[in-house]
């Protein structure tokens, strides 16, 4: 099984529309966003292949989901 989210994973898994969203609540909540592998560049593209941990964003998104 697979234990990383791509970045539209992520924002499906969060309910997010676009990947400036993931990237805004990225910055607002650091110690949930693990990240695994990252690709390093300034465009937007290379933003694209960021893997997250899927535990850690579970554990997030669950948390997020109940005190909303």
């Amino acid at each position: 099984m697979n234990e990383t989210y791509t970045l539209n994973q992520a924002m499906d898994r969060l309910g997010l529309k676009s990947a400036n969203a993931l990237f805004k609540v990225e910055r607002s909540h650091p110690e949930a966003f693990l990240v695994i592998r990252r690709d390093h560049g300034k465009d937007l593209h290379s933003r694209r292949n960021v893997k997250y941990d899927k535990a850690a964003l579970d554990r997030f998104a669950e948390n997020r989901e109940f005190f909303n």
